[in-house]
């Protein structure tokens, strides 16, 4: 027979896994748009700029404990590849790397 507590466990596991892929997904969208309007498009907007002051450290901070988190629920589900584990991982490392980069070669 199958045990619910298990398959309910399971799902919600999968569902905290996507929500913190989309999130990670979200914000690195967000520091995309960031970099092409400082670099690109120049937009010099009064509530552009207030967004940007208000959302862009905490988004910044939230990278570096997503890759952190799923780092360490990755270990713990043994890097199972099937998950949304890997790519939020993945996602928040290349986002990371690119938030110090531009700290360094700025």
């Amino acid at each position: 027979m199958i045990d619910m507590e298990i398959v309910a466990n399971h799902n919600t596991s999968i569902e905290k896994g996507k929500a913190l892929f989309h999130i990670t997904w979200l914000t690195a969208l967000y520091l995309i748009f960031l970099a092409l309007n400082t670099y690109v498009f120049k937009l010099n907007f009064v509530l552009i700029g207030v967004v940007q002051e208000i959302i862009t450290i905490p988004l910044i901070l939230t990278q570096f404990v997503i890759c952190g988190w799923a780092l360490y629920r990755l270990i713990k589900s043994g890097f199972n590849s099937r998950t949304y584990l890997l790519w939020t991982f993945v996602i928040s490392l290349l986002n990371s790397a690119a938030v110090v980069g531009s700290f360094v070669w700025s």
